[in-house]
């Protein structure tokens, strides 16, 4: 059924009123992609079911939501189909190939469209779709880039579509074919290390900034100035782009050339205050974009505010990660990092910038050369630590000298590959048995350069198998590395699997709260990082990361042997954990095992109440004579609203409306079978 393809032309938007109304220009997409994503859900669920009618119910409101988008109208095409609605199916799949729906391999082989497959009309299909292939659809938007005029690129209608599959606007500039020879700008080349750099670039022998972007994303609250940067371009958007705030705040962006960019701002007030970093790297779907932009050579720098202060609650980041450059501190922190990668990019050679600019490579080696040349990082053996790689970026460890000197060195035949992650097996843990939350899993992300997961289980330990290949560049001659960068190494391990390390086994015991990120410093973390090198010897890679976080807003008690007593949630209500990831709950679980130290289930504690819960996680309403449950109720979890707005909403459990009886076999049969399922009134 639905194939992968970019969502170009659009006719209808979400207005805030929730009615459907014109749309007036590209950057009131966002609006449509909420209800889309939501459809698109829907739609998934119903397929899995085989629900045809309800497929086609959906697909219609994709139609009236998107009408000129040619998968939800091939999408409606297949549920007709799948109805032996073969008429129908025909005039819907000739308007989506009309639309751009043109690839006629996978119309051909598509099973929903069996029905139609041996009905005249079919072959015509396939026939219109093949003739079709790669012509412009008639009035879909026709997208110019943009030259730069005026000493600034425009972003604006004409040269901005949105990407309904990955959720974020694709803007073009035209880039310079011919720029300047990089000795032009020498003389007014006033940046960082400028008297390092400047004598490159009389010589031609660096690149210079020409053909570089610059994109501010706060109004110029804290703007670069380009002006010591001959050849930096900044971004200007039009009012159209302002009107509708895509101007403003975390980049969703992606650009046909070399960005650097920040917004130094954040949200400071309500229970969802959060710096910009933090709010990206707590959304898992945001992760897809943000490598997207790792690998389109851009690179944005946010403060991280309050989320990272020693005095304050800690490092609240759930995850480490080369995305994006976190700064130490509020507005203005990031200045200092944008100067030193402008000053990067213009120290580079020629060819070697070229070469990661067509590799894709700008932000690893950027991300790689300002991890190494930190004033901290002493030798090179100091890399694989975790100093090297926190979470945020203090700027009086910058180096700019060491920075520019490196990339100036850096040779063609030795730029670092990335190191790309992939989870090959890991434990599951169950909602409403092995954790209580609003989320499915412990998975708050997978993504090539970073896994993330929350470590909710009740398990002591947490296992997973992950590979590494490297990508990018040339394999040859490089090794990967696998180090404990924070966390007790005494609770986590590595054991490698493959002879060359491609593949690890990783195992990290519960931590508990919170822990010095560092020996010795007074910054406390709630995670365990492990970072994934490459090195051939004489450089290492960009890291990639595998993080686990552990929640504050828990105390857990564990036998010797590794079983879980007891989480009381009650005592840690006053112990920040941030409301996305996880909400506060007024109980404590007391677990019981039976003689073979298996789990029999546990009790409640809420207040004066108690309840007793059976291993399967539905709480008891009646026993028999031998204490085991005869009558379980099933439970759902969750969250209370916000309360005027000013405190984190509470976890509270619900009834569902099923109530489950087991049987026993005998007086000594310990296993209990269901026998039904009553469905009840919820209210009872």
């Amino acid at each position: 059924m639905r194939t992968n393809i970019l969502f170009l032309a659009c006719l209808f938007t979400l207005a805030s009123t929730g009615k459907l109304c014109a749309v007036t220009n590209v950057f009131e997409y966002p609006l449509v992609f909420r209800k889309h994503q939501q459809l698109t859900g829907e739609f998934q669920r119903a397929m899995q079911a085989r629900n045809f009618a309800e497929m086609e119910h959906i697909c219609r409101t994709g139609v009236a939501l998107l009408p000129e988008n040619p998968v939800w109208r091939y999408d409606l095409g297949c549920a007709l189909a799948l109805q032996s609605r073969s008429t129908e199916a025909f005039e819907t799949l000739t308007k989506a190939v009309d639309l751009g729906f043109r690839d006629d391999r996978q119309i051909a082989q598509d099973r929903d469209l069996t029905n139609l497959r041996t009905l005249p009309g079919f072959q015509a299909l396939l026939s219109q779709a093949r003739n079709l292939r790669g012509k412009p659809v008639d009035g879909q938007p026709v997208l110019t880039p943009a030259p730069i005029l005026d000493g600034t690129v425009h972003i604006n209608a004409s040269n901005t579509t949105w990407d309904f599959e990955m959720g974020h606007f694709r803007t073009f500039f035209v880039i310079p074919t011919n720029p300047p020879a990089p000795a032009s700008f020498a003389a007014q080349w006033n940046g960082p290390a400028a008297t390092q750099i400047r004598p490159w670039l009389t010589a031609n022998n660096a690149a210079g900034n020409s053909g570089d972007f610059y994109d501010n994303r706060d109004d110029g609250h804290s703007r670069l100035d380009c002006t010591p940067f001959p050849g930096l371009t900044p971004t200007t958007y039009d009012a159209d782009a302002r009107s509708h705030n895509a101007h403003y705040g975390l980049n969703t962006f992606l650009y046909n050339g070399v960005v650097l960019g920040n917004s130094s701002v954040a949200i400071t007030t309500g229970p969802l205050w959060r710096s910009v970093p933090r709010g990206a790297l707590t959304e898992g779907p945001t992760a897809a974009f943000l490598f997207a932009q790792y690998l389109h050579n851009q690179l944005y720098f946010y403060p991280a505010h309050h989320d990272h202060d020693a005095s304050g609650l800690g490092d609240l980041y759930p995850v480490n990660q080369p995305y994006v450059l976190i700064s130490q501190g509020s507005s203005g922190s990031d200045q200092p990092f944008l100067q030193a990668a402008a000053a990067t990019l213009a120290a580079f050679r020629p060819e070697t910038k070229q070469l990661l600019i067509s590799r894709n490579l700008i932000v690893p080696t950027l991300q790689m050369l300002l991890r190494a040349s930190q004033k901290n990082v002493v030798n090179p053996e100091d890399y694989l630590t975790g100093s090297a790689h926190p979470t945020v970026f203090d700027a009086a460890n910058l180096d700019v000298d060491r920075m520019v000197r490196m990339a100036h060195d850096l040779a063609t035949n030795n730029i670092p590959p990335i190191v790309a992650l992939r989870t090959v097996q890991e434990q599951r843990a169950l909602p409403g048995v092995d954790f209580f939350d609003t989320v499915n899993s412990e998975a708050l992300y997978d993504s090539p350069c970073v896994i993330s997961r929350i470590l909710r289980s009740m398990a002591h330990r947490h296992t997973m198998t992950v590979s590494a290949q490297l990508i990018g560049m040339p394999a040859d001659g490089w090794k990967l590395h696998w180090v404990v960068l924070r966390g007790d190494t005494r609770k986590t391990s590595i054991l490698p699997l493959k002879p060359d390390q491609s593949e690890v086994e990783l195992s990290v015991t519960y931590h508990g709260g919170r822990f010095p990120a560092h020996p010795g410093q007074p910054l406390q973390t709630s995670r365990v990082d492990i970072g994934v090198f490459a090195s051939n010897g004489t450089l290492y890679s960009a890291p990639s990361f595998i993080s686990f976080f552990h929640l504050n807003n828990e105390i857990r008690t564990y036998s010797d042997d590794g079983r879980i007593l007891s989480v009381d949630y009650n005592v840690a209500t006053n112990r920040y954990v941030d409301p996305v990831i996880s909400r506060t709950k007024a109980w404590r679980d007391d677990y019981q095992y039976d003689t073979d130290h298996q789990l029999t289930g546990w009790t409640r504690h809420q207040g004066d109440r108690i309840e007793q819960f059976n291993p399967r996680g539905e709480r008891i309403e009646a026993t028999d004579k031998l204490g085991r449950p005869t009558t379980t109720r099933a439970v759902q979890y969750i969250p209370r609203s916000f309360a005027n707005n000013a405190s984190v909403p509470e976890l509270i459990e619900i009834d569902s409306d099923t109530r489950i009886h087991y049987r026993y076999k005998s007086d000594h049969d310990l296993t209990g079978e269901v026998s039904s399922r009553e469905k009840v009134n919820s209210e009872q």
